[in-house]
């Protein structure tokens, strides 16, 4: 962020009308029904492990560790605490992130792709040029041919497939319906934080567009699978913003807004879920210390 930047965005929150606060506490609303939604569906799996409130603490908490922290550190403290304080199996935990991922990753493609056809018929050609689709359609066609054949090896070296096909046959499917539902809310929650925070900055854009945009852009940033999709949903933010007419540093402060939010969230969040859990999310050596003494397989 250059110095510019930095300064539009602390005037915007030092200087910003009863209106525009209203709009970015909706999106901050909205971004709290974002962290709510994986344990709630994690709780839908398995509904009589434990409370909602602890389900909420642990998620929180490694979200938090997750976005602070490099290497991930947050997955293994997640299943250290699923496997340990929900008292789940190995191999239900892998099953249920296994299932979990293929909708909540189904859900968001879907989404992006309906977003991709919205904006390419309402955007002008000489904006939206052809070849840009054909270059991102060939990417995509190289990256899926060197990742698929790894992913199928991943797949048969853990024994994913299986584990998977056990939690289908576990689990009923009225629950599948319910976590594919909490997913469609959480990925309207998310299209409509990126409105309201838009509203906030006076954007001229209609909700559906940046929906359509957000969209996409979060679908990049999933699969690109950096933490908050740092870098590729940043730059289809910005570059579809720009596309709409949208001033650059007005760009770069909606992502930068977002971002905020989601850090706030987090800090909010996994600090109440850290203290319900007596550790200090901040505390690098502890978390890892603890995971060393329980010599976890999963560390």
């Amino acid at each position: 962020m250059n110095e510019a930047t930095r300064s539009e965005l602390i005037g915007f929150l030092a200087h910003a009308d009863p209106v525009g606060l209203a709009w970015i506490g909706i999106a901050f609303a909205f971004v709290l029904v974002h962290f709510l939604s994986e344990p709630l569906r994690w709780r839908v799996l398995f509904p009589d492990t434990a409370s909602m409130t602890t389900w909420i603490s642990v998620f929180g908490l490694t979200a938090l560790v997750s976005y602070i922290f490099p290497f991930k550190l947050g997955i293994p403290l997640r299943v250290y605490f699923l496997h340990q304080t929900m008292r789940l199996s190995l191999t239900k935990v892998a099953g249920a992130m296994g299932l979990d991922a293929l909708v909540y990753y189904g859900g968001w493609l879907f989404a992006g792709v309906f977003g991709f056809v919205l904006l390419a018929r309402t955007i002008a050609p000489p904006e939206f040029p052809v070849v840009a689709v054909v270059s991102v359609s060939l990417a995509s066609l190289i990256i899926g041919i060197w990742i698929v054949p790894r992913a199928l090896r991943a797949i048969s070296r853990f024994e994913l497939y299986n584990r998977i096909n056990l939690m289908l046959a576990q689990f009923t499917l009225s629950r599948m319906v319910l976590i594919g539902v909490i997913i469609a809310i959480d990925i309207m929650c998310q299209l409509l934080r990126h409105a309201a925070i838009a509203q906030a900055l006076d954007l001229p854009i209609d909700v559906a567009a940046i929906g359509a945009l957000t969209a996409i852009a979060i679908l990049v940033g999933l699969l690109s699978f950096t933490p908050m999709g740092l870098g590729g949903y940043d730059a289809v933010m910005v570059t579809g913003l720009l596309q709409f007419g949208a001033p650059l540093s007005t760009a770069l402060i909606l992502v930068l807004l977002n971002r905020l939010l989601t850090i706030s969230a987090a800090l909010l969040i996994g600090g109440i879920g850290g203290w319900a859990l007596r550790l200090n999310p901040l505390n690098l050596s502890a978390l890892r210390q603890m995971l060393a003494r329980e010599k976890t397989p999963y560390v």
